[in-house]
C-alpha cells in the first residue's frame, strides 16, 4: 500500500496525541479512497499505527518538549464566493462556500527552538562582534580595528634553495595602515605619533623583500623618506613643528633631493 507524502503528512499530525478520533478517521480514510487505497487496508493500518502510538506513550518523545500547545482541527470553513465586477454591482445576497481546512498542531518546541537559535545568535553577536576588514576599518580611520584585522594576516617565506615565494599580508596591511596614520597624524598636527609611526615600519618582516617581488611600491628607505617629506612639509608650512624638530627628522630621511626640498622649504 502506497501512499502520498500529504496524506502521510495528515496521519501523523492526527496521531499527535497519540489518538484518532472518529472525525479524523473519516476524513483520512477519505483521502486514501481519493487516492485508490483501498479502504479496508486502510482502516486496518490506522489501526495498527493507532495501537503502536499508544503502546509507545510514556516514551521520551512525548515529553514536555513535544507537548501540543495549540491544535487545529481538520474540517471545513465558509468563505465569501468572489463575484467578478458586474455581479458586484448587480447587488443580491453574498454566497459562501465550504473551503477545506487541513488539521494544524503546534508543538512546544516548534516555539522554542526558534527561541533558543534567536538567543544563540544574540550571545554571539555580544561576545563575538562583527570583525571589520582592514580595508573597511581604514574607511573610518578606525587605526585599532584595522591592526587586530592585519593581525591575523599569514607571512611566511616560502623560498627553498631560492625557489618559492615571500606571503607576507601582515607586512602589506601594516604599510598600507601606517601610511594612512602618518597622513592622519599629520593633518591633525601629531608629528611626533606620526614621526614613531613612520619608525614602526623598521620592525615589519620582508620590506625590501616584498618590493623586490613588486608587491610594494617603494623600498623601505623610500617609503620612510616620502612620510618624512610630508611630515616636513606640513610641520614647516604651518609652523608648529621647532627648528629642533625639523632637525631631528630630516637627519632620518635618506634621499638627498628630497632632502634638498625640505632645506628649500626652511629657507
Amino acid at each position: 500500500m502506497e501512499l502520498s507524502k500529504s496524506l502521510k503528512d495528515l496521519i501523523s499530525a492526527a496521531l499527535a496525541d497519540n489518538k484518532i478520533s472518529s472525525k479524523e478517521k473519516e476524513i483520512l480514510t477519505k483521502r486514501a479512497l481519493a487516492e485508490g487505497v483501498d479502504k479496508d487496508e486502510f482502516e486496518l493500518y490506522i489501526d495498527s499505527l493507532e495501537f503502536s502510538q499508544k503502546e509507545d506513550k510514556t516514551s521520551s518523545s512525548e515529553g514536555m518538549f513535544n507537548k501540543v500547545i495549540y491544535h487545529r482541527k481538520a474540517g471545513f470553513k465558509q468563505e465569501e464566493v468572489e463575484k467578478g465586477v458586474l455581479e458586484s454591482f448587480g447587488g443580491g445576497k453574498k454566497e459562501f462556500q465550504e473551503v477545506p481546512v487541513e488539521e494544524l498542531k503546534i508543538r512546544f518546541w516548534h516555539v522554542l527552538v526558534p527561541g533558543i537559535l534567536i538567543l544563540s545568535l544574540t550571545i554571539t553577536g555580544i561576545f563575538w562582534p562583527y570583525a571589520m576588514s582592514v580595508d573597511e576599518a581604514l574607511n573610518v580611520y578606525d587605526f585599532e580595528a584595522a591592526r587586530e584585522a592585519a593581525a591575523d594576516a599569514p607571512c611566511k617565506d616560502e623560498r627553498i634553495l631560492g625557489f618559492g615565494d615571500i606571503k607576507c599580508q601582515r607586512t602589506l596591511d601594516l604599510v598600507k595602515i601606517i601610511t594612512q596614520e602618518v597622513i592622519y597624524m599629520t593633518d591633525n598636527n601629531e608629528f611626533d605619533k606620526a614621526a614613531a609611526a613612520i619608525q614602526e615600519l623598521n620592525t615589519l618582516e620582508f620590506f625590501d623583500d616584498l618590493w623586490t617581488a613588486g608587491q610594494l611600491q617603494n623600498n623601505l628607505n623610500s617609503t620612510k623618506d616620502g612620510l618624512y617629506l610630508a611630515l616636513l612639509s606640513k610641520g614647516i608650512s604651518s609652523k608648529q613643528l621647532s627648528e629642533e624638530k625639523v632637525e631631528m627628522y630630516l637627519a632620518l630621511m635618506t634621499d638627498d633631493d628630497l632632502i634638498n626640498k625640505v632645506e628649500n622649504l626652511i629657507n
